[in-house]
């Protein structure tokens, strides 16, 4: 009788041991899964970004090709016009007019 009670303890034992591993790896796979979403969205809205970014970067320059003026905004302190026109003048010499406009001063 003392044996089949203590093979019914190793057995809830067991048991207990098993259930406890579940929880674990359902904890675990909880948190893979919300890496996963999270992956996903920040993929989502990488790509947004950049396809924001190359609609505006294709309609600027179809804007210059046709009209020859760029938009008027500053950047880092300086007039994009100016380094526009810069880039433009300097690309058939190789130079590099961003470093001779200067660092911005945040």
């Amino acid at each position: 009788m003392e044996l089949l009670q203590l093979g019914e303890q190793n057995a809830n034992r067991y048991l207990l041991d098993i259930d406890t591993e579940i929880q674990q790896q359902s904890e675990f796979l909880d948190k893979l899964e919300e890496r996963l979403e999270a992956a996903k969205k920040l993929r989502g809205e990488a790509v947004e970004l950049q396809r924001l970014y190359e609609s505006g970067t294709a309609a600027t320059m179809r804007d210059l090709r046709a009209t020859g003026k760029t938009i008027s905004c500053r950047l880092c302190g300086h007039n994009i016009e100016t380094l526009t026109f810069s880039i433009f003048a300097a690309a058939s010499t190789g130079s590099c007019p961003v470093q001779q406009v200067g660092p911005c001063a945040d």
